[in-house]
């Protein structure tokens, strides 16, 4: 069994670069770390929920245990790397947002209107935190790995889901209230989300052989087909979006220029036409209604309890407690406000919709300024794959589920630790990476090692 590294393993390498836990890397121990990441994904979409198993169709949130467990497991896991290699003051001081987000909740138990559940629910992100900042520094090759575990991950989810829908009873893979694939989710919503970013990243997932290739173009298949399977207008959306971004980020200067003009012309006819008009004419067209299955009613009803505590909110995690839903509509009971933006304002008010913004939104923006790299490189489409990804779950997603803050939810977790990989400046970092990446290029029958 290989040894734990010291503390002393900490230190600079020669380019300058800090080597955060570089013997553990290099022994193979990080190997379960790995492993476990990966079921984080199917875990975050599944619940390891079996596809022959009929969804539950409940009122009340389950399966709470079981996350608790999971959770928990991760962060001994994190932990006992960080502890261990002596990493844990210099990895969490490269990524001071997500300790930022993290102060935010924790701080909010003093007003909350439930301290014990925003406390409990704070533990959370930051036993997601810790784990993913340990994740980051645990691979070799960070920022394949994590494009590999979701796009790869989520293939094999939708193919599996497609397989089970033909293959079990109806009530296995479909609500009887809501058409669509849920396949191996429990509902069309939560999967097609997961769908989308695994999509954004897949078209720009760098391969190395023939065999890389062709299994790419498989899962991209199966993605496409379990996401129109789903039926999620919201998804559907989102995944046009970042496709479009991402071809005019990785396209020739010219073809970008001619995009740039028809998103211009595309906004006219728009101001023509009216958008409410284009609206009311695309949800007909997918059979769905102008009120968006109530939510706009919705998030009049929350917005106005928001405005009570507008500054600071009502504490994390404490305004959706059992049957507020409920008391807000009267008639069905909703456990989140299905509006991302929303659902921060009300928990952390002005300020803590601020910081998200200022830790999420902008460093992405940044991600790209700093990253992007020359065009028809490998670094250029796996920055513009994370991007675009980005772009259609925060432009169009986030205003059909809440999921920012959320570590048991896929949309923030997955988004998150993309993040922090590119905030990594560890001897693994994203640039050091991609012209390893770029070098292997024209050797198609060397892979990587994650």
């Amino acid at each position: 069994m290989t040894a734990l590294a010291p503390p002393r393993a900490v230190g600079r390498a020669v380019d300058g670069a800090p080597v955060l836990g570089e013997r553990l890397r290099a022994g193979g121990t990080d190997r379960l770390l790995l492993v476990y990441g990966v079921l984080w994904v199917f875990f975050v979409v599944t619940a390891f929920r079996m596809p022959w198993t009929p969804i539950r169709v409940v009122d009340e949130a389950s399966g709470f245990s079981l996350r608790q467990v999971f959770l928990t497991l991760g962060f001994v896991l994190a932990a006992r790397r960080l502890l261990a290699s002596g990493t844990l003051a210099a990895a969490v001081s490269m990524h001071l947002g997500g300790l930022l987000l993290a102060g935010a909740m924790v701080c909010s138990a003093a007003w909350s209107l439930d301290p014990g559940l925003t406390a409990k629910r704070s533990l959370v992100y930051v036993f997601g935190f810790l784990f993913f900042v340990s994740l980051t520094h645990a691979s070799r090759w960070p920022l394949r790995f994590y494009m590999k575990s979701v796009f790869y991950g989520m293939g094999w989810i939708s193919w599996l889901s497609i397989a089970a829908h033909f293959a079990f009873p109806l009530e296995c893979t479909e609500l009887p209230h809501r058409p669509g694939l849920a396949g191996w989710s429990d509902h069309p919503n939560v999967i097609g989300p997961c769908l989308q970013m695994a999509w954004g990243l897949g078209l720009g997932y760098p391969t190395f052989s023939a065999r890389e290739r062709l299994t790419r173009r498989v899962m991209m298949f199966g993605i496409l087909t379990a996401l129109c399977m789903t039926g999620s207008v919201t998804a559907w959306v989102a995944t046009a979006l970042a496709t479009g971004v991402y071809v005019g980020l990785t396209t020739s200067s010219y073809r970008a220029g001619v995009l740039i003009l028809l998103g211009v012309a595309a906004m006219l006819l728009v101001n023509l036409v009216g958008l409410a008009h284009l609206k009311s004419g695309f949800l007909q067209a997918v059979g769905r209604n102008e009120t968006m299955s109530g939510r706009d009613a919705l998030w009049g009803d929350v917005y106005r309890e928001a405005l009570k505590s507008p500054v600071f909110g009502a504490g994390y995690g404490s305004f959706w407690y059992e049957g507020r839903g409920l008391e807000l509509t009267g008639s069905w009971n909703p456990r989140q406000a299905h509006n991302a933006y929303l659902d921060v304002f009300v928990d952390l008010g002005f300020v803590g919709l601020l910081v998200v913004l200022s830790v999420i939104h902008w460093r992405i923006l940044t991600i790209w300024q700093t990253f992007a790299g020359r065009r028809g490189t490998i670094q250029r489409n796996a920055v513009a794959a994370f991007v675009s990804m980005a772009v259609g779950l925060l432009g169009v997603g986030a205003f059909g589920e809440s999921f920012l803050l959320k570590m048991d939810k896929f949309q923030f977790c997955m988004l998150f630790w993309g993040v922090l990989v590119f905030e990594n400046r560890d001897r693994n970092h994203v640039g050091a990476e991609c012209s390893s990446m770029q070098a292997l290029h024209h050797q198609p029958r060397r892979s990587p090692v994650v």
